[in-house]
């Protein structure tokens, strides 16, 4: 069964064949023929064996309690797995935390430190973490030995695994490898690689490496170790975890203790929130609709935090038909993390905003909850006058989520990703806007790495959890007159981000005598929504990415810039994939990379423009919105790569803003980018959503000519759309022979499923790019 891959088709423009699905027989198979009870218990089966899979996974690579069993609970082995097997990386305060240092395999002195702490307090001995200052000799050694992590990177163990719960023939039907190296996203990263850096150096910025040994100094003598003992009546022992192999430095003072918990200054931090603008008569007013969230950023390594506006109209009944949803909306409520967001403010198109949780719990559930709202909403403008010009009275100007990320010393960086961009003409339906406010937003912050372990953890558990979506579908698709009833779970959404910022760390044009690592936190955001009712959409936003690049030499530590532009071409490269993954539209045909396509193509120069040169944006044709980000580019330190003049054919702007001094690079575009409603919020929106996700294939499926076709556009689009498993696609591709069967095993169960309810020796394989269209024409 082996197969070209779907990262094939996305790097060489391939497809995949399947050898499950590859051959075609002469009967024809209709709907009624279809055998559910029969596909519904493969499907059971296949839940059962992902799951007996699952637990043969190495979680002690990313998980406390089954290392501690690995290390049978002894101090002495907790103390040399974190000096062994977690490297030292410098960077400053608590960035990954226990889990986080443990999943990257490294950490500052501070992360060892209290990954440590926690194994040794776990394991039932006293522990804590101490402060003190290395003098500078010692501090110099500590920078010298750095060396990159080595995270565990094959899955080939799990071989055995999937051959005892899904036979023999089921590792065999892995992925053909794809070698990223030669694939046109790596031409494409390289070509433009080479062209940015002419420009740069054409105006002045060269991106010379930079010694930053005796700048790190200060902050890698602030030094953290462990102080341990079985109970109280024996004396502490130390663990230098920082200095591995090393000799660990002797006499150190201790200046500080952390017994519980480490104190806030130490911490990095991110803060989420919300805003509207109003326009009103040309004067515009902001509010904002969700109080600041905030929260440490160790807490939230390779966790989501997932935002979305929940509409008035949404209901079970009306989820396949999102037209009546959206007509029927006119107020929408801030959800976070499938709640309430906190301190939010329930909003309409005009841009009036109520505090929902005055109204208390009024009559007629919900229906008289959002009607309570929208009359207080009107009566706050009873007053107003018609305008002459036709223009609106009010009107909803803007709507963006603002992240601040704050560093142990106070340092903040601000970054703002607009759900509806400043509109320039206010006349226009509002209906337009209907559409982007339900976009759903899923972040997530990495702070260091994981091992693909992990990332196999997180595919299988999402793939457990979709069974029962998957059975929802197909049987309403096969007897839609049966009363739908929703799943009751909330699909995983963590593992397509995952998936993406593990392609980004498989850098195929990375320099391998670096030594590159997060010394603040990333942050990526994976985009689903509609452009309307027959359109889905996918695209990821990288809103943070920045990465030391650093080369041990025999004088110092040298910063690497040039290897910083390159990855940050890389990671913008590596954008694209989920409109592959996803199998849904581009959100549009708008990025950086066409609009630079385009620019070549046209012959328009590209200019670089420098902190302090304002000015020139106002030359460039640009909208306001653009211009108003590439300003804020300029105001952070980054020059900024553009095209003179918009290039026809672009929706949009789209630039480079890149670090002179660090390399640091990114292709940015023109976007920037009562108790009652709670219990209702949260049992609608979580679980509604991914039934409108569902509904929506169905309807786009029932458009194929007969009903093998549907079912084969159905289970594709229920993994790749609903579940997003269609990144397990990608990996199995990347990781090829290392294990890959893993993440094609979905596709197998599911062939399985569907061979069920043919009765017959033939499945339909997912992610396959059957070409469920050209089936419509032929008989199966």
């Amino acid at each position: 069964m082996g197969r070209n891959s779907v990262l094939a088709a996305c790097l060489a423009v391939m497809v995949w064949t399947s050898g499950a699905a590859g051959q075609q027989t002469a009967a024809v198979v209709s709907r009624s023929d279809f055998d559910y009870p029969a596909m519904a218990k493969s499907i059971d089966t296949t839940t059962k064996a992902l799951e007996a899979v699952r637990e043969d996974i190495h979680r002690d690579r990313f998980a406390t309690e089954p290392l501690l069993d690995t290390l049978d609970y002894e101090a002495a082995a907790a103390v040399r797995f974190v000096r062994e097997d977690i490297v030292f990386q410098p960077y400053d305060g608590v960035l990954r935390g226990v889990d986080g240092t443990l999943r990257a395999g490294s950490g500052n002195s501070l992360d060892q430190s209290i990954l440590l702490a926690s194994l040794l307090k776990s394991a039932g001995f006293d522990a804590r973490v101490v402060r003190g200052t290395l003098e500078e000799d010692d501090a110099i050694r500590l920078l010298r030995s750095l060396k990159p992590a080595a995270l565990p990177s094959s899955l080939a163990y799990l071989d055995s695994s999937i051959s005892r719960h899904f036979g023999a023939a089921a590792a065999a039907v892995g992925p053909a490898t794809v070698s990223v190296g030669d694939s046109v996203l790596a031409e494409t990263s390289r070509m433009l690689t080479s062209e940015l850096r002419k420009v740069l150096e054409q105006g002045g910025v060269t991106l010379a490496p930079v010694d930053v040994q005796l700048a790190w100094l200060p902050m890698v003598r602030t030094y953290f170790w462990v102080q341990y003992r079985e109970g109280s009546a024996q004396a502490w022992q130390e663990a230098h975890p920082a200095f591995g192999s090393e000799t660990a430095p002797e006499g150190l003072a201790p200046e500080e203790y952390f017994a519980e918990s480490v104190p806030e200054t130490y911490q990095h931090k991110i803060t989420v929130s919300a805003w509207i603008e109003q326009w009103s008569g040309g004067k515009i007013t902001q509010q904002r609709v969700m109080a600041p969230w905030t929260r440490p950023v160790a807490n939230l390594d390779a966790a989501t935090i997932r935002y979305r506006n929940v509409p008035s109209g949404l209901n079970l009944q009306d989820a396949a038909n999102l037209d009546k949803v959206l007509n029927d909306s006119q107020i929408f409520i801030p959800m976070l993390n499938d709640v309430r967001a906190p301190g939010a403010m329930a909003f309409d198109l005009q841009g009036r905003a109520i505090d929902p949780m005055v109204i208390g719990a009024s009559g007629g559930g919900m229906t008289g909850v959002f009607k309570t709202m929208g009359d207080l909403m009107a009566n706050a403008t009873d007053g107003v006058m018609a305008r002459e010009d036709q223009q609106p009275v009010l009107a909803l100007h803007s709507m963006w989520l603002e992240f601040t990320f704050t560093t142990p010393g106070g340092e903040e960086f601000t970054q703002r990703r607009y759900l509806i961009a400043p509109r320039a003409d206010h006349s226009s339906s509002s209906q337009s806007l209907l559409w982007p406010l339900i976009t759903d937003h899923t972040y997530m912050i990495n702070a260091g790495g994981q091992p693909l372990d992990y990332v196999a953890d997180r595919f299988l558990a999402t793939a457990i959890e979709n069974s029962a979506w998957q059975k929802t579908i197909v049987r309403h698709f096969l007897n839609p007159e049966h009363p739908l009833t929703e799943p009751g779970n909330t699909l995983p959404v963590d593992f397509p981000p995952l998936a993406q910022f593990w392609f980004m760390a498989d850098n195929p044009l990375a320099e391998r005598d670096l030594v590159s690592f997060r010394a603040r936190p990333a942050m990526l955001g994976l985009r689903r929504g509609f452009l309307n009712a027959e359109t889905a959409f996918a695209s990821v936003d990288i809103v943070a990415n920045g990465m030391e690049h650093v080369r041990v030499t025999a004088t110092g530590l040298d910063s690497v810039p040039s290897a910083a532009l390159q990855q940050g071409i890389w990671d913008t490269v590596t954008e694209t994939l989920p409109q592959k993954a996803l199998s849904v539209a581009a959100e549009s045909s708008s990025s950086t990379l066409r609009t630079f396509q385009l620019a070549a193509e046209q012959g328009i120069p590209i200019r670089l423009v420098r902190p302090g040169q304002g000015d020139a944006v106002a030359g460039l044709g640009l909208d306001a919105g653009a211009g108003e980000f590439i300003s804020a580019d300029l105001s952070q330190g980054y020059v900024v790569l553009v095209p003179q003049r918009l290039p026809e054919g672009s929706a949009m702007a789209g630039w480079w803003r890149i670090n002179p001094t660090t390399g640091e690079t990114l292709g940015m575009t023109g976007d920037g980018r009562g108790q009652d409603l709670v219990e209702y919020l949260t049992e609608v929106t979580g679980i509604a959503f991914n039934m409108v996700q569902a509904l929506q294939a169905l309807k786009d499926c029932d458009k194929q000519a007969n009903d093998v076709a549907k079912m084969c556009c159905l289970v594709e689009a229920n993994i790749n759309n609903v579940a997003g498993l269609g990144f397990g696609g990608f990996m199995g591709a990347a990781v090829g022979t290392a294990g890959g069967a893993l993440f094609d095993i979905v596709n197998y169960g599911t062939s399985l499923a569907t061979e069920a309810a043919f009765g017959q020796a033939q499945g339909l394989m997912p992610q396959a790019k059957l070409g469920c269209d050209k089936m419509a024409a032929t008989a199966w």
